[in-house]
């Protein structure tokens, strides 16, 4: 969102996470922001499942955002 990239975004001490789609490994409502971009959502792509909006909406913490390609997708009341 600011416009860094992950190498400057990585050294002002932010994490990154490279998982399977279907269960991420991140505990429930812990999250408050999560950005994806250019990323197939819920589809089948090359035989790969994309990201589950499900998983995203699970690990949401209230009131945290999911930010697709720009927009908010979802706010979690």
């Amino acid at each position: 969102m600011t416009g860094d990239t992950l190498e400057r975004l990585a050294k002002k001490g932010h994490d990154f996470l490279v998982c399977n789609n279907l269960h991420l490994p991140i505990n429930d409502d812990s999250v408050d922001l999560v950005l994806t971009n250019s990323v197939p959502i819920d589809v089948v792509v090359l035989g790969e499942p994309g990201v589950q909006s499900s998983e995203i909406r699970r690990i949401l913490a209230s009131g945290g955002e999911w930010v697709h390609d720009g927009n908010v997708r979802h706010i979690k009341s």
